[in-house]
């Protein structure tokens, strides 16, 4: 695994609904505010998911996506939480990190960490916990956030602050529908010898093995709608929350990414396919990335051009344009024919007369393969999110997106 990767966020984000009006609620998710500029030397705004703006631009510094109901902007000298409105929430900081589980990780102007509720109220320190200096820490997710000591050993705290998990853990990962891979080194043995033996797990919340990994496991994801991919040398498939392998190994198989909304993409001779919940084949692998689908729909490229395909593998949108962002609601897409940003339906009609020279892409890919947001604990400073700077600095990344998440294993 490697040692520089701390925190995988793999696969849908379900959000947190919020009662504010600029919240739009779908089905089981909670579409809040993205951030937008109008022209490249402008400020920056939020719109909505109909591409309407609800926050004037105003803002000098690009700021975070909504999470939880609030955005980070900074203002050279200071971050401070917004609310969808754009009201000033809490105190100014000098870093911040978004909101999980009601949470957020601040450093005051004292420069120490802690955990804030919504109300800006500081809930616990966490600079030293149980007298081990921190080098790095997580965002909360199932009651439990990530922590590595000077000791260079994970292990996890509560929403308390309090050690729930003692670190001991030569790698580990956040908790997914209540498990977190792990992996153990004997003490006695150097964790920087190539033959050190490394033993491999899913724990629950308590640290409770849940799962032992046979050993000849290269690979292994976290857990999306009830099961995890795997690789090992029969080949990769899936295995559930108990262990048992439930799609079997296929030898042509060379990746896999979870399932998202009861769907799977394999790879196969280089390019993707996708199978449904039975392992069922339902597209043929003749993709140049994984298709991941919402509301039946995913984004294809082709000649470095994008689309957006059905179950059926049709074009609902041609391979036209330079960017497409992942289904909305209401079969809305924003797309990049160009220089800007508009808002399209299905086929491929502008609805909207509204043109974005820049639009923060990163949320609208919670709906399929997400990265992780993460704290960095060099001397304890935080990292406000994964990608710093601009969408179109980042769109190499986007690009990639689903290609860079079918990595996200853990071997």
């Amino acid at each position: 695994m490697n040692k520089s990767l701390l925190i995988l966020i793999v696969l849908a984000i379900f959000f947190y609904c919020c009662s504010n009006k600029n919240t739009i609620e779908h089905n089981s998710y909670s579409f809040e505010p993205i951030p937008f500029k109008l022209e490249d030397d402008g400020k920056w705004g939020f719109i909505d998911f109909e591409g309407n703006i609800i926050i004037d631009p105003k803002y000098e510094n690009k700021p975070t996506y909504f999470k939880e109901g609030y955005a980070i902007v900074s203002d050279d000298t200071a971050y401070y939480f917004i609310s969808t409105i754009g009201d000033t929430v809490g105190s100014y900081y000098k870093s911040a990190q978004l909101f999980c589980e009601g949470l957020a990780l601040i450093k005051d102007k004292e420069r120490e960490l802690y955990f804030i509720d919504s109300t800006g109220a500081l809930l616990f320190k966490v600079d030293t916990i149980a007298n081990d200096d921190l080098t790095e820490c997580s965002s909360f997710k199932n009651g439990r956030a990530l922590i590595k000591i000077l000791k260079s050993k994970y292990g996890f705290i509560n929403n308390k602050g309090n050690i729930v998990i003692k670190p001991k853990y030569f790698e580990a990962q956040e908790f997914y529908e209540g498990l977190a891979y792990v992996e153990l080194v004997n003490e006695d043995e150097d964790e920087d010898d190539e033959d050190v033996k490394v033993e491999k797990f899913f724990i629950d919340t308590t640290g409770k093995i849940a799962i032992k990994l046979d050993s000849e496991i290269e690979w292994v994801h976290n857990f999306n709608e009830g099961m995890a991919a795997f690789k090992d040398t029969a080949g990769c498939g899936f295995m559930n929350s108990k262990g048992k392998i439930v799609i079997p190994q296929h030898k042509n198989w060379q990746d896999l990414t979870n399932y998202v909304n009861g769907y799977a993409a394999y790879q196969c001779g280089g390019d993707w396919g996708v199978i449904d919940s039975t392992g069922t084949k339902v597209l043929s692998s003749v993709y140049e990335r994984p298709p991941a689908f919402y509301n039946g729909q995913a984004i294809i490229k082709e000649n470095n051009k994008y689309g957006v395909i059905n179950l059926k593998g049709e074009k609902v949108i041609k391979c036209s344009y330079h960017h497409i962002s992942y289904p909305l609601f209401n079969d809305r897409y924003f797309a990049k024919d160009g220089k800007y940003y508009v808002m399209i339906d299905p086929a491929g009609k502008q609805l909207s007369e509204i043109e974005f020279s820049r639009i923060d892409l990163i949320p609208l890919l919670r709906f399929s393969f997400i990265p992780g947001y993460i704290v960095v604990g060099e001397n304890l400073g935080i990292s406000v999110s994964l990608l710093e700077g601009d969408s179109e600095e980042n769109e190499d990344f986007y690009d990639n997106v689903n290609d860079e998440l079918t990595k996200l294993y853990s071997n």
